[in-house]
């Protein structure tokens, strides 16, 4: 949003103005926000509106504000209006008390109002001079300005590692077996799904390789994003991603943008305490467990968790137990139909067991 903006100045200054203010037109390079689509300049007409102003509203404003006074994830909301929340949708939304702030009385009620009113009302109140353009810039930004953080959130996982049901010591044996693994491994990129806050993506990333960290848990994606900005990490990039319903094919005929298993390309899938989470959680049988992993990546390290294990029997403490035939011998059983078992190793301490494994 800020660099949409900050773009805008720019083109102001120019005699240009962005026609589109959408987050298609940024993608991430090495870390940073670049801004990709230079056919939304358009050449800057001072009696007219800024044709933009809704768009940006509803695909960055709104949604921070939906985010901000619901205290909740608007990543489902956002897939569901692809090109934008709408105004009239975002009004109904926001709590009563929102429209005693000035920004969310200009910019969701009152342009509602006005979309709501007749076209000659509407016509009235939409010009803007360059003063008032610019007046309407540094608005919007003072409003994001107040939404942006430096210091890490919290959520159910986003300490997961802190406080890890297990302690210090099974992290660090973990840590001392997967960077062993990793050392005879050819992998340039890397997917680490279910990565949390990127506690072994950060491992790959300080060998140079490129990782993609991909977890449910926006609160954990954030403060990885917030960690690589600070620390001009350029080759992780966080994303909100649920494995188990990942961003499909959208568009007409579902052909304008690809599906997140069509896009992502991985020399090296990690799966670390993982696949108790679709099995018990999600009704995932290991077989298309198996087959998916095996559909993305050559190579995979893969954190099998037993029954046994601390984390599962809480799981299955709030749930009929259905799951009788997730032994670790089935899980061998069932990805030795699809890869080889290179090395296993049991995590001292505990009765969890790392693999990697190579497609056949």
């Amino acid at each position: 949003a800020l660099l949409t903006l900050s773009i805008m100045r720019s083109a102001i200054d120019h005699g240009m103005i962005l026609k589109d203010a959408t987050p298609l037109n940024v993608q991430f390079y090495k870390g940073k926000a670049i801004f990709i689509d230079t056919l939304s300049f358009d050449l800057y007409d001072a009696t007219q509106p800024w044709v933009a102003y809704r768009q940006f509203c509803e695909c960055f404003l709104f949604p921070l504000y939906l985010e901000f006074y619901l205290k909740t994830d608007v990543q489902k909301i956002m897939s569901t209006y692809l090109d934008g929340i709408p105004v009239e949708v975002t009004s109904k939304l926001l709590p009563i008390k929102s429209g005693f702030n000035l920004g969310v009385w200009l910019h969701v009620h009152l342009q509602n109002n006005v979309r709501a009113g007749d076209k000659s009302q509407r016509e009235t109140t939409a010009t803007f001079d360059r003063r008032k353009m610019l007046n309407l810039i540094s608005h919007l930004e003072s409003i994001i300005h107040r939404f942006t953080s430096t210091k890490p959130t919290r959520s159910a996982w986003s300490t997961y590692y802190e406080e890890t049901i297990l302690g210090k010591e099974y992290l660090k044996e973990k840590e001392r077996i997967f960077l062993d693994f990793i050392a005879d491994i050819d992998a340039h990129s890397v997917l680490d799904i279910g990565g949390n806050d990127g506690y072994f993506s950060k491992l790959l990333a300080d060998q140079d390789r490129q990782v993609i960290t991909i977890d449910t848990d926006s609160q954990s994606i954030s403060n990885l994003y917030q960690y690589t900005a600070k620390q001009n990490v350029a080759n992780i990039l966080p994303l909100i991603i649920d494995i188990s319903n990942p961003s499909p094919a959208l568009g007409f005929d579902q052909r304008e943008r690809q599906s997140f298993n069509a896009r992502v390309k991985a020399d090296l899938v990690l799966a670390l305490a993982l696949i108790h989470h679709l099995v018990i959680t999600r009704n995932i049988s290991l077989e298309m467990i198996a087959e998916y992993f095996h559909s993305i990546a050559p190579q995979l390290i893969i954190e099998f968790v037993p029954r046994t294990d601390e984390k599962v029997k809480e799981m299955l403490s709030n749930r009929r137990d259905v799951f009788s035939d997730y032994t670790i011998n089935a899980f061998e059983s069932t990805f030795s139909e699809l890869f080889t078992i290179v090395r296993k190793q049991l995590i001292r301490g505990t009765s969890r067991v790392l693999y990697f494994m190579r497609r056949k």
